[in-house]
């Protein structure tokens, strides 16, 4: 039986790819569901610094799955999403949005839409900041579709409209402009 501090100064002051090499030793030899979930975010967190999102996907994923609570399903899948949004996969953003849905109460269900909107414009403005326009074009399309709120609706469409501009996109632009809500 492994515990959580063993593991802990074992991978203490370690890189990256031999915290990933430790982790999944220890991962093998787990005897508990809190202690796989430990491991598993530990991996996930590593794999992300080292921009292996899909193996950071799949082991936040695995976590997910393995936790007993609805609260940390939720909190996991809504993880899993911004992790998918990273690296561009929308549909499957949007499966694992679906997935954290089953987990929450109506509250919490639009609080969830609302991080999920929030995750497409964070990212979106990343890439708006670091000059990546069609990247951020993407994006922001797609939290234009998703998004119900009509004030946030205005926001994103000024924002798709300045990215319009920018890439010489005068049809887009035209017909965005036209677009009342």
């Amino acid at each position: 039986m492994v515990s959580k501090q063993e593991v802990e100064a074992a991978i203490m002051g370690k890189d990256d790819f031999i915290k990933i090499d430790y982790l999944n030793r220890y991962l093998k030899r787990a005897d508990s569901l809190e202690m796989k979930r430990f491991l598993l975010l530990h991996l996930a967190a590593a794999n992300e610094n080292k921009g292996l999102l899909n193996d950071a996907i799949r082991n936040v994923s695995a976590a997910g799955d393995i936790s007993i609570t609805f609260r940390e399903k939720r909190d996991l899948y809504m993880k899993e999403v911004g992790l998918w949004i990273k690296i561009g996969d929308f549909m499957m953003a949007e499966k694992a949005f679906h997935k954290s849905l089953g987990y929450g109460n109506e509250i919490e269900k639009m609080e969830m839409q609302e991080l999920y909107e929030d995750t497409f414009r964070a990212m979106g403005k990343s890439y708006f900041d670091h000059g990546k326009f069609r990247r951020a074009l993407e994006i922001y399309e797609r939290v234009f579709s998703i998004t119900k709120v009509s004030r946030r609706k205005m926001e994103i469409k000024e924002k798709l409209l300045e990215l319009y501009e920018k890439l010489g996109r005068g049809r887009e632009y035209e017909r965005l402009k036209g677009v009342v809500f």
